[in-house]
């Protein structure tokens, strides 16, 4: 391991660089069958789930977590991080 690369932690801004390993990790993510209802925003009007955006105060899903990512809107590994793990516990 570099060291660089040892010392990064969730603190530690993202470098344009990271961005391609980041893509991967959400590529990883997303081939695991069991991402699917996480993948796209939840269509909650369609579904007729009209207290969804009263239940879930922050949605997010992979797609944008991606689109967050390559805009630049993530400027630390821990803000990124959060976010992933804001689509499970949601």
């Amino acid at each position: 391991m570099s060291q660089a690369a040892s010392q990064i932690n969730d603190k530690s801004e993202i470098r344009k660089e990271d961005i391609k390993r980041l893509k991967e990790v959400l590529n990883e993510i997303e081939d695991d069958p069991k991402s699917y209802e996480f993948r796209e925003p939840v269509p909650w009007r369609e579904l007729g789930l009209n207290d969804y955006p009263e239940i879930i105060k922050k949605p997010m899903d992979l797609k944008s977590c991606r689109n967050k990512l390559v805009k630049g809107k993530y400027s630390r590994y821990e803000d990124f991080f959060k976010e992933v793990q804001l689509i499970w516990d949601n």
